[in-house]
């Protein structure tokens, strides 16, 4: 692969992670009627289990949001920031990045991302904001796993025991070795399935613990 070719596609991967990340804060910001058709059944669920006015995390409009936010939106960040450096030399020097945030995890700018947005989920604290999280985190999941077959066509045997040594994505996935060690139709049903139970966990916890919230409050 040339130089030029390898540059078009580490631009063209960071405008998509770009893309799908600035709508996800857009949508979690309250602009979320910029990817509507995505979330329309979200939204019809929110309102039959009438979770419209009251389905707000406890810690909205308390001291520990003003903590909780800022730190996880300036962890997030930095883990990017890190994580793109560091790829940035592996690429320069065509060897696989093991080192750095590399050697404790295999996927730490997902996990970067995936810490920020989870800043702004909590920043607005309402279910439809976790809903969207959530499903960012399931498609980052499913984008790294993605990749590791890339990687592993393009490193053979050195990336197979650096996948056997580090874990995949912690906390959201703290397991070392392969993600699934089962045929394809089985792996493609777990993961099929990881993501319906995900949405009616996350909204259990709200129809149970969230609390009453409006602007007059606020």
């Amino acid at each position: 692969m040339s130089r030029s070719t390898r540059l078009a596609t580490f631009l063209g991967t960071w405008i998509v992670y770009a893309s799908l990340t600035s709508q996800i804060i857009m949508s979690m910001s309250g602009a979320w009627v910029l990817i509507f058709p995505l979330i329309l059944p979200f939204e019809l669920l929110t309102g039959w289990l009438e979770l419209r006015t009251r389905g707000f995390l406890p810690i909205r409009g308390m001291p520990a949001q003003d903590i909780v936010v800022p730190v996880l939106l300036a962890l997030g960040f930095a883990i990017i920031v890190v994580g793109l450096i560091q790829i940035v030399k592996g690429a320069r020097s065509k060897s696989l990045v093991t080192s750095g945030l590399y050697a404790t995890m295999r996927h730490p700018q997902h996990l970067g991302i995936l810490l920020w947005t989870l800043g702004f989920a909590l920043w607005g604290a309402y279910v439809l904001d976790f809903l969207i999280w959530f499903t960012l985190v399931y498609a980052f999941i499913l984008l790294a796993l993605h990749e590791e077959g890339n990687l592993t066509k393009q490193f053979g045997a050195s990336y197979l025991a650096y996948q056997l040594n580090t874990r995949f994505m912690t906390p959201f996935v703290p397991k070392k070795g392969l993600l699934f060690q089962t045929d394809g139709g089985i792996e493609i049903a777990i993961m099929a399935g990881i993501y319906p139970i995900g949405i009616i966990i996350i909204f259990g916890i709200f129809y149970f613990f969230s609390v009453a919230w409006w602007s007059g409050k606020i």
